[in-house]
């Protein structure tokens, strides 16, 4: 529970959802969490840059598939989390949002 809170929110997704965050200064997975439609989930994260990557579909297959062929996968610009005096709440979509741009992603982005 250490960290600065960060709230993560499906938004119009029908399938469950994947996350993670990535620190882009040493490439490595700093949280992950599975997300449910309609839901939000709450993760603490230390200050610092991430790339924020998500992915929904049907069927899981787990964290090495992941969502398979029939998956949808994103990922985000580079995002700021500031420190433990801030929240920070993003909604999963597949277009910009508050200035954060969203690009395509493969199953290869969240390992």
């Amino acid at each position: 529970n250490r960290g600065t809170t960060v709230i993560f929110r499906s938004g119009a997704q029908v399938w469950p959802t994947y996350l993670i965050m990535r620190d882009t200064t040493t490439q490595k997975i700093a949280v992950s969490a599975m997300l449910h439609p309609k839901k939000s989930v709450t993760l603490h994260v230390p200050q610092g840059h991430y790339e924020i990557a998500w992915c929904s579909g049907p069927y899981w297959y787990g964290t090495e598939t992941l969502f398979g062929s029939l998956g949808q996968y994103n990922k985000s610009e580079t995002v700021e989390i500031l420190s433990q005096k801030y929240q920070h709440t993003y909604t999963l979509i597949t277009t910009q949002q508050e200035g954060v741009s969203v690009y395509s992603a493969n199953p290869s982005d969240f390992r």
